[in-house]
């Protein structure tokens, strides 16, 4: 996982940015996912000279895919309308996973989960941006605080 540094530098560009952006994507495939994923994901690709990179800025499937891989086990719900581009995710302790996520997650600190809110320049992107906006925030929440083992990192 990327550097508290590189996850906030990260959010920054996320939420300034408007328009589907091809280096966004490698830079958030390369510091935020590409340690998590393993195999490559279906949908829209461009190849770089190193490997396949989804269009994670411009294709729902590609930024939900992308939030699924880094944060297996969390709910995500997202949407737009004209004001905003909005996403709310958290560990889903319901599910079959619960009580790891209950272990890495502490219901005490991440109840409410991660919100993002952002303003609708180009509508059609910012579901997108949203839902990546809401992944940084928890592996920077991630990277900011250690957890037990289940979350990877041990107090």
């Amino acid at each position: 996982m990327a550097d508290v540094e590189t996850l906030k530098g990260l959010l920054e560009r996320v939420r300034k940015a408007d328009l589907p952006n091809r280096d966004l994507d490698g830079d958030l495939w390369e510091s935020a996912v590409s340690k998590v994923w393993r195999y490559p994901l279906s949908g829209p690709w461009v190849d770089t000279p190193h490997y396949p990179v989804p269009c994670i800025t411009a294709s729902i499937d590609a930024a939900r895919t992308a939030h699924a891989k880094a944060l297996p086990n969390f709910w995500i719900s997202s949407g737009v309308c004209s004001l905003s581009g909005h996403a709310s995710t958290g560990p889903d302790c319901n599910g079959l996973a619960g009580d790891a996520l209950r272990a890495a997650w502490p219901e005490e600190r991440f109840h409410e989960g991660f919100h993002a809110d952002l303003a609708s320049r180009d509508r059609r992107y910012r579901e997108c941006y949203a839902i990546l906006d809401v992944t940084l925030q928890a592996l920077l929440a991630q990277a900011e605080a250690p957890f037990t083992s289940a979350g990877g990192k041990d107090a």
